[in-house]
């Protein structure tokens, strides 16, 4: 689906794009009840944490993630309920065959997460480089920018 389709279909679930209805959970995980209750929530309803809990699994990448991004091109380190960058962090490793089939958005996530580098450069005490997360962050920007960047 083109980005564009994606962003004015806001008023819909994932369910009624995909036309397919999972039903209940059959296992009661918190994971696993989230992800079904976000297919039936509107696309306009989702926060960056929603967000993070579908592309980490997986889930309609092909909806979310343009979501996903205009999002973070709004603010690069946006928060899905853990840490400053977590939804870029899981957007970057959501799936290689998918960005595969999606070379422009994945240019515009390498193009997003080089803000990003920036920012935490540009703020040391928010960001620590010798802090875990910074050099996590760090490292996941670094790898996709070895895969997806035009300037590889």
């Amino acid at each position: 689906m083109h980005p564009r389709k994606v962003i004015g279909m806001q008023d819909r679930t994932l369910e009624e794009l995909e036309n397919e209805y999972w039903g209940e959970p059959e296992f009661q995980s918190g994971l696993i009840t989230a992800c079904h209750r976000l297919r039936k929530k509107r696309l306009s309803e989702f926060t960056p944490g929603d967000l993070r809990i579908m592309t980490g699994q997986k889930i309609s990448l092909t909806i979310l993630m343009p979501l996903a991004i205009a999002v973070l091109k709004e603010n690069p380190l946006a928060e899905g309920n853990y840490y400053p960058g977590d939804l870029l962090n899981v957007a970057l490793e959501a799936d290689s065959e998918w960005y595969q089939t999606h070379p422009a958005l994945a240019l515009q996530l390498a193009g997003i997460a080089r803000k990003a580098v920036k920012q935490i450069h540009a703020d040391p005490d928010d960001f620590p480089p010798a802090d875990d997360l910074t050099v996590v962050l760090l490292e996941t920007f670094e790898r996709y920018f070895r895969t997806y960047s035009q300037d590889r």
